[in-house]
């Protein structure tokens, strides 16, 4: 299995919750009496950005941890088949 697309993906997902949602919504913030609507705009696309991204990072982090439980368990059932095969040892 290729865990760099998703290393990749992890760190996009990260920079966009730390970086581009609060400075999304610090522009607007700044433009909030000269051009509202804009303002109102950028900010729920920045508010938008942030909920996004974490909840996707958390499904990912939920995602890997379960298919390195599943890892695990098939590496323990293989070793148990293996043993099984080998016979009592003496």
């Amino acid at each position: 299995m290729d865990t760099e697309p998703v290393g990749k993906t992890q760190f996009i997902r990260a920079l966009d919750v730390i970086i581009i949602g609060p400075v999304m919504m610090r522009a607007a913030y700044e433009l909030r009496e000269s051009s509202p609507l804009l303002a109102l705009v950028l900010g729920s696309s920045g508010v938008a950005t942030i909920i996004y991204n974490w909840a996707n990072a958390a499904e990912q982090s939920r995602r890997s941890a379960a298919l390195r439980r599943q890892g695990v368990s098939q590496l323990r059932s293989a070793e148990t088949l293996a043993a099984l095969r080998r016979g009592p040892r003496s």
